[in-house]
């Protein structure tokens, strides 16, 4: 779709955070009709109705405030003095070119110079048409924003556009192919999907303390005909089922910002998951310009990072892609990437002590693929991001950092499941390692669990490694997905209304899901798929 021009979406921002709802009960103390705003774009938002109660400024300042002749640095000034309780637009519409978004029940509380309490909208609905007069559009359902700080934006000497709280459901956007005909097998059409979208963060004056961020049922459909869909279905795709989930906290005091969890996961490819401790963050990092982030960065250092990935389909999509196009079998070209880990890896690294450890795993990896980890750990405690730049070689990396590569379930049967080495006479056999997060999962993938329902009933679950779940509850058989969120696993069954994630631990034979109660409760491990699910 064509984009809006910068300013024309600051006017429709900066209207957005000052606007608000108001019920029928309320006194208006001022309603603008048929207001027109203009920029020096081709721009034009119409407003049928604007209603303000509690409002600091004059009936002339507010008609000036909307008004479109009204200089920006006079409006931007109007909205920063703007104060009101109440500020409520039924309906937006913005045209450019060949554009059209209509915006419903635009509202807002609580306005006092630049900051909003709440505020949002019930949807949008718009469509553009490009210069070939392919169609596209974008609707969404309820955008809501919360403890928001528009002062910056408004011409405030300091500040930074903060907010505590953004919550956005049912985006989707169409978009023609310019490359693709309309008339192809299956339309020329991308369609891109969010379920929802929610960005959560914690400000100390303008520091960034804490943030979360939560991207749910991400979908991407490409043109089946299109170049990019071809690429989706020879890998073994029709489309893209994503999601995401980030955490980060920053503590001023220690300058210490930790990545407490970054994970993108994908239904029938895997999960990827991202935890890190950087040192000697300045908070203008959090705060400040562009260019003093990028200073402040430079001046920081990694004291740990551990890189995570949990396979459910992607590694043998990948394998199937790459050996059809070199023209062998998948077992063929798999036997070939692990012989050429083990010979490639140890030269890469130089000589390091757990040079051969290293290559065996990545190894066993592409061999039976489940979950494989990484952990980098400087030697002197940190290692400053100036040094990292100035790495040139595996070896020279590895002089820094220690390196632990494990991967989990690659063995016949997993780790979980595999009966002890035997104990030397007289001493007791080693207590099995109790796994937990992406290890325990990686040991009931291609397994079955068996325990007891709520209701005492028998239950079952297998889970394959391609993401799916099949369920045998009493007599009652359901298939479900599973994924990885920020370290846990969410099972979504078709007639559930949103996802149920636990967080899972190994031990023995014994698996344990614990909801976000902190309750647990224990399954047996079943190898395979006895019950045939």
């Amino acid at each position: 779709m064509r984009a809006f021009s910068t300013r024309s979406c600051l006017s429709l921002a900066l209207l957005a955070g000052t606007c608000g709802m108001i019920s029928p009960a309320s006194a208006l103390d001022t309603v603008l009709e048929n207001v027109t705003v203009k920029d020096s774009s081709t721009a034009v938002l119409l407003l049928g109705r604007v209603e303000v109660t509690g409002a600091n400024l004059t009936q002339e300042e507010l008609t000036k405030l909307f008004a479109e002749g009204t200089p920006g640095d006079e409006r931007r000034a109007l909205a920063a003095k703007l104060k009101a309780d109440k500020l409520a637009i039924p309906s937006a519409v913005l045209t450019n070119k060949g554009s059209k978004i209509t915006i419903s029940k635009i509202f807002a509380t609580n306005i006092a110079n630049g900051k909003v309490e709440h505020a949002g909208l019930s949807g949008i609905d718009g469509a553009n048409t490009d210069d070939t007069g392919g169609v596209g559009t974008i609707k969404s359902g309820p955008i809501v924003l919360d403890g928001s700080n528009l002062s910056s934006l408004l011409g405030a000497p300091s500040g930074t556009l903060s907010f505590t709280h953004l919550g956005l459901e049912d985006l989707a956007i169409t978009s023609p192919d310019k490359d693709t005909p309309a008339t192809a097998v299956g339309g020329n059409m991308f369609n891109v999907k969010v379920g929802t979208l929610s960005v959560d963060s914690q400000f100390d004056g303008n520091v960034l303390l804490k943030s979360a961020i939560g991207l749910k049922k991400l979908s991407i459909q490409a043109p089946p005909s299109s170049q990019t869909g071809q690429q989706f279905a020879a890998a073994g795709y029709d489309k893209l089922d994503l999601g995401l989930d980030y955490a980060s906290t920053y503590d001023p005091a220690t300058r210490v910002l930790s990545l407490e969890g970054l994970t993108i996961s994908g239904a029938g490819a895997g999960s990827l998951q991202l935890k890190a401790r950087l040192g000697g963050i300045d908070k203008s990092l959090m705060s400040g310009a562009a260019m003093d982030n990028l200073a402040s960065l430079m001046t920081g250092n990694v004291v740990s990072a551990d890189v995570g990935y949990v396979d459910s389909g992607l590694v043998e999509k990948s394998v199937g892609y790459f050996a059809t196009q070199q023209q062998k079998s998948p077992a063929a070209l798999r036997a070939e990437t692990a012989a050429m880990a083990r010979q490639l890896i140890p030269m890469l690294l130089g000589g390091a002590p757990n040079a051969l450890s290293i290559a065996e795993t990545v190894a066993a990896f592409v061999t039976a693929p489940t979950t494989l980890t990484v952990a980098m750990k400087p030697k002197t405690g940190s290692v400053g991001f100036l040094e990292l730049m100035q790495i040139d070689s595996p070896s020279s990396f590895l002089e820094k950092i220690d390196v632990d590569v494990r991967a989990a379930g690659v063995a016949a049967a997993p780790a979980a499941l595999a009966a002890p080495a035997a104990a030397p006479a007289g001493k007791a056999a080693p207590a099995a390692r109790t796994l937990k997060g992406l290890e325990a999962w990686a040991a009931l993938t291609g397994n079955t669990i068996g325990g007891k329902d709520t209701d005492g009933q028998p239950l079952f679950e297998y889970y394959t490694k391609d993401g799916k779940v099949m369920q045998l509850d009493d007599d009652e058989t359901a298939t479900g997905t599973w994924t990885i969120e920020a370290g846990k696993v969410c099972f979504e069954f078709p007639d559930d209304d949103e996802a149920t994630c636990y967080g899972v631990t190994v031990d023995g034979n014994t698996a344990t899901f614990i909801d976000d109660d902190g309750k647990g409760k224990r399954y047996e491990i079943l190898p395979g798929n006895p019950k045939k699910l």
